[in-house]
């Protein structure tokens, strides 16, 4: 009488019961297993990466597309500081500030002189984007400020 293994709900270990009383067969099993339904080692290390690849590539699309959206916010402020700057020249106007150094020196309500906008560029996740934008002015007081060295 045959019985097939792990046909029996009472022994539910009874192919592993039945693999040690045949070993020779269940070596052969395993040897075939091993090399039809397992990929080489090359084309599961190809899988792995191909898999890797797909997620990094998924994963960077939200980043890059994150750079793009500071650079363009960066480009326009660089353009609206550059306008301002252009009209703040040709206006020259007051600033409504009196600066007092301690009680050495006070300039009230100094004119813009001149200024300029410059910026400075960086690869970034192979973007060349704007790294940051500088703004830099003058102002003058009414009178030239003396000096007196001691």
């Amino acid at each position: 009488m045959r019985r097939r293994l792990g046909s029996s709900p009472d022994n539910l270990y009874a192919d592993v019961i039945a693999t040690r009383a045949r070993p020779r067969a269940a070596c052969y099993f395993l040897t075939v297993m091993t090399h039809s339904a397992k990929p080489s080692m090359l084309e599961a290390l190809r899988m792995q990466s191909e898999a890797l690849r797909a997620q990094d590539t998924a994963a960077r699309k939200p980043m890059e597309e994150a750079l793009k959206d500071i650079d363009r916010g960066l480009w326009r402020a660089f353009r609206w500081l550059d306008e301002a700057i252009g009209h703040l020249e040709v206006i020259r106007p007051a600033v409504a500030h009196t600066f007092v150094l301690d009680k050495i020196l006070t300039i009230p309500r100094p004119h813009f002189d001149r200024g300029f906008v410059s910026f400075r560029r960086r690869a970034l996740a192979g973007l060349e984007v704007l790294e940051h934008v500088e703004m830099f002015y003058r102002l003058e007081g009414p009178a030239p400020i003396p000096v007196r060295v001691s």
